[in-house]
């Protein structure tokens, strides 16, 4: 079956699934090329050219036991925090956008902590949605608060609103915005 545009899983997506199930755990710490990651053996995989077999073993180097103390910063809100401790890469990579476990789990990473406050964009591609009309469509109006708050123009004072134009909840937000983050995904793919 084909998965995207390969058959199968790409390197990628075997890179997340090594990150969300920590399968390098037991592992030393190790430093792998470019795109790499430690695999469950313990060796460096990295990306080929080949869809049909998208990892390859590559040669990798321990990574220092230097550590620098890091400087004091506020703890997270018990409400915004990451639970997993790849949160922070997930979030590089973009994840954030098209994840309904990051909404959930990496609140802090995807900067959803105290979206309610705050008038701004967390995705890419909210100027293309915007194009699209997904900004007035009721069906997706939560998500595009959201994700997409400063360019659907839902903001007083930086403040996000309701449809009513009175301030809107954290809770509902988040709420809304992770159940119907799938379809969203869904619809724009079929739009593009």
């Amino acid at each position: 079956n084909i998965i995207g545009r390969a058959p199968g899983l790409s390197f990628r997506d075997i890179r997340l699934a090594n990150a969300m199930y920590n399968c390098a755990g037991s592992c030393p710490a190790m430093n792998c090329p470019g795109e790499g990651f430690v695999g469950k053996d313990c060796q460096c995989k990295c990306p080929t050219n080949d869809p049909n077999n998208p990892i390859q073993n590559c040669v990798g180097t321990a990574a220092s036991t230097t550590t620098t103390a890091a400087p004091p910063t506020s703890a997270p809100t018990k409400d915004c925090s990451d639970m997993n401790m790849y949160c922070s890469y997930w979030a590089g990579q973009g994840y954030c956008e098209t994840s309904r476990y990051m909404m959930m789990y990496c609140k802090e990473s995807c900067r959803i902590c105290n979206a309610a406050k705050r008038c701004e964009d967390m995705g890419q591609s909210c100027g293309l949605l915007q194009q699209r009309g997904f900004c007035s469509v009721n069906f997706f109006r939560n998500y595009m608060q959201a994700n997409c708050a400063a360019t659907c123009g839902f903001c007083r004072a930086g403040e996000l609103l309701a449809a009513d134009g009175s301030p809107l909840n954290k809770a509902s937000i988040l709420e809304s915005a992770s159940a119907l983050l799938m379809l969203a995904v869904v619809a724009v793919w079929r739009i593009l």
